[in-house]
């Protein structure tokens, strides 16, 4: 029996893999024909996907959702502004987020039923363990993303200090604010390939022609790092008043060590609160085991059973 429903999921499953395909290429071939019917002269203009776009991207936006207007467009500007925030900043970065997530909903359930691992769970349990770990299929994509938003945002809070004493040095050397910072992108890139890729953006988007001011807002867009909106705002001001900014720079990076220094005294202050909870937890079991055996030695000593 058990390997008859094994069989059994495994052609559903290999049925809905197929079934996907034969979707995306109707949905492609329906809207080619409506694009040649509008007058699209050439193949690039007529298909769904550009050339670049690979088989998986094509099998993930038919279990994407749709593109349309309301809260789709909404959550999908959402998310792809956390993508962004992740580094992710590909036109296909959404559909590959929504696609997974749908496909580790369904794969997830179906381990536990394709594996050995259903008989470590008893048959009252399938149900209930199926959800759970459907479940875990749909958060695990977003808590993988918030984790990688949050090592992207150290990696830049903790190199930015040394950013800014580089194009400090850069400034009193006689360089502009845009040559100072592709002279700190190149400099930096050793020891934070995030950060310099941040400042690459930059230059691209003023060599494009976008303003000092457009560009740099950009950047506290993209970063979404308190630190970085902080720098903006400053050297938008330094720009519009006409002040030093060589100086500006020094002593904003001055104070960023300085709350950094004052964030990690804060944490060891509070390090000693949060294990005051586990070593009492500890101390309470073994003091119940403790009174434990002491009970049982003092039984067998008086001869109670």
């Amino acid at each position: 029996m058990m390997i008859l429903s094994s069989a059994l999921l495994f052609a559903g499953t290999l049925l809905l893999f197929f079934g996907i395909v034969l979707l995306v290429n109707e949905r492609s071939s329906r809207l080619r024909l409506g694009r040649l019917s509008a007058g699209a002269q050439s193949e690039t203009e007529v298909g769904i996907f550009q050339a670049d776009e690979s088989l998986l991207v094509r099998l993930l936006t038919p279990l994407a959702g749709s593109r349309g207007q309301g809260r789709s467009a909404r959550g999908a500007k959402k998310l792809r502004e956390r993508l962004s925030h992740a580094g992710h900043r590909s036109p296909v970065a959404v559909v590959m987020f929504r696609g997974l997530r749908v496909v580790l909903l369904a794969v997830l359930p179906l381990m536990l039923f394709l594996t050995p691992l259903r008989l470590f769970v008893s048959e009252n349990l399938l149900p209930a363990t199926a959800a759970a770990m459907a479940g875990l299929g749909y958060i695990l994509p977003s808590y993988l993303l918030d984790r990688l938003i949050k090592h992207r945002s150290r990696e830049i809070e903790r190199h930015l200090p040394t950013a800014l004493d580089l194009l400090a040095v850069c400034i009193e050397a006689g360089l502009g604010l845009i040559q100072g910072l592709s002279r700190v992108g190149q400099e930096i890139r050793r020891i934070s390939p995030v950060l310099a890729e941040e400042i690459g953006l930059v230059n691209l988007a003023t060599g494009a022609g976008r303003s000092n001011t457009e560009a740099l807002r950009e950047l506290a867009q993209r970063t979404n790092v308190r630190e970085v909106s902080v720098l903006v705002s400053m050297l938008t001001q330094t720009e519009r008043f006409g002040t030093s900014l060589a100086v500006a720079l020094r002593t904003h990076s001055d104070s960023m060590r300085i709350r950094r220094t004052q964030l990690s005294e804060e944490r060891a202050a509070k390090a000693t609160l949060r294990m005051l909870f586990p070593t009492a937890i500890i101390l309470l079991a073994l003091l119940v085991l403790i009174m434990g055996l002491a009970a049982v030695h003092t039984s067998k000593i008086l001869g109670t059973p």
